[in-house]
């Protein structure tokens, strides 16, 4: 048998799979198009809510499960909820006309890069060394190397340096998150960031050069 040979676990370590008892109810609703009532806790508050929701399809991100839809109140615009966070759920008898420009992957990817941003208000502009690019990969994702492609500025320059940029939290979060990559990255903006690298380089030169 095929599960005895090949066995697909997206779940990060120290991170358990989240419960999601609805999850094959939405997935019923998202092949044969009937809306949907549910309760949904929203995330910032826990306070429950009831929805009517067209259910356009899941996406499931990091073994995290969303439903993208749209809602009555939303007036066609899309939302997306995570389905952990629905707490009941019920088909209904009507049916909703899917348009058929509705392009689930393109959708996915425009508004994930935009709550990343909500998410990241930190924008940060550096050059990178292309030897550097695949442990940039590794610590921020995958979309490194893809925002590489769309935000680069040319070709590498004569010292083989990529221009592209990252967003972070804040200040101190883009300190921590590149401090590590010494000399192989280099902050273009903002320019507080630059001085605040440079400070601390030369703190960290002044303590280890101490004899003990």
């Amino acid at each position: 048998m095929a599960r005895q040979r090949i066995h697909l676990n997206a779940t990060g370590w120290f991170h358990p799979d989240e419960p999601v008892p609805f999850l094959p109810m939405t997935t019923e609703a998202t092949w044969n198009d009937p809306r949907l009532h549910l309760t949904y806790q929203r995330g910032s508050d826990h306070t429950l809510g009831e929805r009517l929701v067209n259910p356009y399809g899941l996406v499931a991100k990091a073994s995290v499960w969303y439903l993208v839809c749209t809602t009555a109140e939303s007036g066609g615009e899309m939302r997306v909820y995570r389905v952990s966070r629905i707490q009941s759920t019920e088909l209904t008898d009507e049916h909703f006309e899917r348009p058929d420009t509705f392009d689930l992957v393109a959708f996915w990817n425009e508004w994930s890069a935009t709550f990343e941003k909500s998410l990241y208000p930190y924008p940060v502009t550096l050059r990178v060394a292309s030897e550097s690019l695949s442990e940039l990969s590794y610590l921020f994702g995958d979309w490194v190397q893809t925002r590489q492609t769309l935000l680069q500025s040319g070709s590498p320059d004569e010292q083989g340096r990529i221009t592209l940029s990252l967003y972070f939290e804040s200040l101190s979060h883009a300190r921590s998150r590149l401090l590590g990559f010494g000399t192989s990255v280099e902050i273009l903006e903002p320019q507080e960031l630059r001085d605040s690298l440079a400070e601390y380089a030369v703190r960290i030169a002044q303590l280890y050069g101490q004899r003990l």
